[in-house]
């Protein structure tokens, strides 16, 4: 298995699920059509298992254009291996999707991967066209819980496609809470894949809908995703 699903499913809870709030039983509302972003914006965030560095990720947002008469905008994010991983593993990876500004929904994408196997190099390189598929890459998927205007209790159900593998997504407001280690207010989702793997996630409770902590159970232990820095153009 590429690495980079590996890792991807990892943070999609594969193992014993975290404790969540119940589901609720409101009807699910539909995100296609709804994402946001901040044109020119950078995040980067430290990957964590048992609260030991494994990763960074950084994640760009370019400025809105136009491909094929859409609206669009291209999001791109790295991932590398980091503290003691490195020591195992020298893994890079990389994900660039054009988004469709109006529906929310990818139009095209390349995901990339390198690393060392047996003392040898191994690039692996996948470039999808989306076409009229309504489902949702990570990129989307994220961007369409930043721009969904949610209420406690309210829920939604996205299909992501990772790596071609389609994983069935269920996430809900649970509250509206201040977060302590981003010291800011925060709406709080809790969310489950598979209809079995649960995992939280904590956005900044204001204009910017910052990602701002994932947390998550994996069968070797809590992987937490936290936002380490943010930038984004003053004008904004």
């Amino acid at each position: 298995m590429r690495h980079a699903v590996a890792l991807a499913l990892a943070l999609a809870g594969c193992g014993p699920g975290v404790a969540n709030s119940p589901k609720p039983d409101a009807a699910a509302s539909d995100l296609a059509g709804q994402t946001f972003g901040v044109p020119g914006e950078a995040m980067e965030y430290q990957v964590a298992l048992r609260g030991m560095t494994i990763g960074r990720v950084q994640v760009a947002v370019g400025m809105p254009g136009w491909v094929d008469g859409r609206r669009a905008i291209i999001l791109r994010s790295r991932g590398t291996s980091a503290g003691w991983m490195s020591l195992l593993t020298d893994l890079r990876w990389e994900l660039t999707t054009t988004l469709d500004l109006d529906t929310g929904l990818p139009i095209h994408e390349i995901e990339e991967s390198w690393l060392k196997e047996d003392g040898s190099p191994v690039h692996q390189r996948d470039e999808h066209d989306w076409g009229d598929n309504r489902g949702f890459n990570i990129h989307a998927a994220a961007g369409a819980l930043r721009g969904w205007k949610s209420r406690v209790g309210q829920r939604a159900r996205v299909q992501v496609t990772i790596d071609h593998f389609d994983v069935g997504v269920e996430v809900w407001e649970a509250a509206r809470e201040f977060l302590a280690s981003a010291k800011q207010p925060a709406v709080r989702y809790d969310g489950i894949a598979r209809d079995k793997y649960n995992f939280s996630v904590w956005i900044s409770d204001d204009e910017a809908r910052v990602p701002l902590l994932l947390r998550t159970s994996t069968k070797l232990g809590e992987v937490t995703v936290e936002l380490v820095h943010y930038d984004a153009p003053n004008d904004r």
